[in-house]
């Protein structure tokens, strides 16, 4: 199995040096401060968030050959347990699309063809192309992507956005879920996406809000994520790669940011004073234990998810589709 991205041979625990870390891909700073030396499972992995932009990343991130080979074939087995979701998955795949096509169609009038970076199995695709979209992936794992092809009629593109050509195909919606906080480096990710994208086209993405209250850094930090997003920062990313937002809304429970963002021309970074300082004030905050009981977000999350297991345990068996 190939190595998980940002594992650091030998890491010294918290307090003791770091190592050198690489350049922040938005501002190109090497500045900052360790936010959190391992991952949720107590794994190595250093968190650095920029003294410049307040960006946080994964330092030091690692090389393109490994990162690729990672998302091609270790990547679901090791987060998931299996290449292609068990029916408690499936049936939660199923809620997040019915939840997302709601959120297109609320933000994209009439859509007639949409990209999915990122599409898995491609459930999401499946079900706008039933309601007469025209549906393209990009997926490097190679299981997911044939299950698309074979079982859903869904074209892949290619592996990864940043080497896919556009062949001549534009799209009036590009969707990613949960794929920024993957890639190497979220500015040429976002930049790479605009060659796919009709002039007046939308990208809706889903990433994980950075700013969300979580009492515990060492468990917060998922060795598969490069970097972790505010909605400052994701606003920052969006507007030097051509992207600007139209709207930035966070989950019931504030645990994910939701961007509707449409094309422009890349505008020059522009940092406020003290950046990077207030970035890691509000990561404090966050971080502690009094803001997390707190926050009603907090307890919406956890009803949440409490209403989603009531659901799964109630939902009629389906079918394997495997």
């Amino acid at each position: 199995m190939t190595a998980w991205p940002g594992a650091v041979s030998g890491l010294p625990e918290a307090g003791l040096p770091a190592p050198e870390p690489d350049v922040c891909p938005l501002c190109g700073s090497r500045s900052g401060t360790v936010i959190s030396t391992r991952d949720r499972s107590g794994g190595p992995l250093t968190n650095l968030l920029c003294g410049s932009c307040g960006l946080i990343r994964v330092t030091p991130r690692p090389g393109r050959q490994e990162h690729e080979s990672y998302y091609r074939h270790s990547y679901r087995l090791e987060y998931k347990g299996r290449s292609l979701p068990s029916r408690r998955q499936w049936r939660r795949a199923e809620r997040a699309a019915a939840d997302r096509i709601a959120w297109l169609r609320a933000a994209v009038a009439a859509p007639a063809s949409v990209l999915e970076v990122g599409c898995g199995f491609g459930l999401f695709l499946y079900r706008l192309k039933t309601q007469g979209c025209e549906v393209a992936g990009i997926e490097p794992d190679a299981r997911c992507a044939e299950f698309a092809r074979q079982q859903f009629g869904i074209e892949i593109l290619g592996e990864f956005a940043e080497t896919t050509p556009a062949d001549g195909r534009k799209f009036d919606c590009l969707c990613c879920f949960h794929v920024i906080e993957h890639v190497l480096d979220p500015v040429r990710f976002l930049a790479s996406l605009r060659r796919h994208a009709r002039p007046r086209a939308r990208l809706l993405l889903e990433t994980p809000n950075a700013d969300a209250p979580f009492p515990r850094p060492r468990r917060r930090f998922h060795r598969g994520h490069l970097y972790s997003f505010s909605a400052r920062t994701l606003d920052l990313c969006l507007r030097t790669s051509g992207w600007r937002p139209l709207s930035v809304a966070t989950s019931p429970d504030g645990g994910n940011l939701f961007v509707i963002a449409e094309l422009c021309e890349p505008e020059p970074l522009q940092l406020a004073p003290g950046e990077g300082e207030e970035a890691l004030a509000r990561w404090r905050r966050a971080s502690s234990a009094r803001s997390y009981y707190a926050s009603p977000a907090v307890w919406r999350r956890a009803l949440i998810r409490l209403g989603d297991r009531v659901l799964e345990l109630l939902s009629s068996a389906r079918p394997d589709p495997f």
